[in-house]
């Protein structure tokens, strides 16, 4: 005996209710792309202060820095995607959908992939896509060797910080974000051939800039090339430099700070930068609160660390560092507090 049911008019509003809200969700997401598309066209996250445009995505978003990372990676191939782009627009795929397809797709091949996703499931395009680099396509042999697999591990938070520390060091080396998988084999890597820690009182990076004594022009030495630089370049210098005088052969190098006053200071603010919201702990330099020029000294209590990114922003007056009872206060050139959009021109800064 078969059996029919019925569906009441209560629950068919219902289920019209959740497909306009999936319509609605898919409509922001797209809007949300083009937005920060836009955002990032438009050097917004420079203009506010933020080290990155992954900073700016998390601190705008509300996402976690690893969730900040794959939406920027989305957003910044969809920008070399337009069909993949209009079929968000349009509803015609979901932004999980498109996720997805961004790893494999590129202009050449994206309307291939959007034919052959349609009417796939997103369980289904990510079996699609498995085994297959970018820029290959739908029919292509999937590699074995492209095919990702979850690996977990049970760890003490010691050891957690110890692998922070380890990424950390390793995508400064790299000077880009690695994902996990080129993280992990360049970490065993190193594991394999060996590899000497550095020192606590050591910056985290080394670059050589020449000042003239009679021009005073400013130049860097970049891969046997020599360029001219900045001002702004030698003032962030300055700050946690080591100096030389060429003029006499054999002389001996001056550590600006003295490294166990720089250990002490990279200690006491955790090894990451102190603006708030900032994350990165691979690249940082020590800023003089009262510039060197103004004859600020070595104490700690003068010291704090910045990213580079934060840092330039010091010294090109794009981001205000300001003496408190208990630390710093960090504001914009126009007085608003960080993190908070400058206000418009002709406008106030809110007190």
């Amino acid at each position: 005996m078969t059996q029919s049911t019925v569906v009441t008019a209560q629950q068919r509003q219902a289920d019209e209710r959740v497909v306009l809200e999936v319509q609605r969700r898919q409509r922001a997401e797209a809007d949300e792309v083009a937005a920060l598309l836009e955002a990032r066209a438009l050097g917004v996250h420079d203009a506010l202060g933020f080290a990155s445009f992954h900073e700016y995505a998390e601190a705008r978003l509300g996402l976690t820095p690893r969730l900040a990372y794959e939406r920027v990676r989305v957003v910044e191939a969809l920008g070399a995607l337009p069909r993949m782009r209009a079929a968000l627009a349009s509803s015609a795929i979901s932004y999980s959908a498109a996720r997805e397809l961004s790893r494999v797709a590129t202009a050449a091949n994206e309307l291939v992939w959007l034919e052959r996703a349609a009417g796939y499931n997103v369980r289904e395009i990510e079996k699609l896509v498995a085994g297959r680099p970018p820029g290959g396509d739908p029919d292509d042999e999937p590699d074995p060797d492209q095919a990702t697999t979850p690996v977990r591990f049970e760890l003490r938070a010691a050891t957690r910080a110890l692998l922070r520390e380890a990424r950390q060091q390793l995508r400064r080396d790299a000077g880009e974000r690695l994902d996990d998988d080129a993280f992990v084999a360049e970490l065993v890597r190193r594991a394999l051939a060996g590899s000497e820690p550095r020192k606590p009182g050591a910056p985290s990076y080394q670059i050589a800039i020449n000042v003239c004594d009679r021009c005073e022009r400013v130049t860097q030495n970049g891969a046997g090339q020599v360029v001219d630089v900045d001002p702004s370049e030698l003032r962030v210098a300055l700050c946690d430099a080591s100096v030389i005088d060429t003029g006499r052969p054999g002389s001996k190098v001056t550590r600006e700070v003295p490294a166990a006053t720089r250990a002490a200071v990279v200690r006491r603010d955790h090894g990451r930068c102190k603006v708030p919201g900032c994350r990165n702990a691979a690249w940082f330099d020590l800023h003089h609160q009262v510039y060197r020029s103004q004859d600020g000294d070595h104490d700690p209590g003068n010291l704090l660390l910045l990213c580079t990114a934060h840092h330039h922003a010091v010294h090109e007056d794009r981001l205000i560092i300001t003496r408190r009872p208990r630390g710093f206060g960090f504001h914009h050139a126009d007085g608003t507090a960080y993190g908070v959009a400058p206000a418009p021109a002709g406008e106030a800064a809110p007190a």
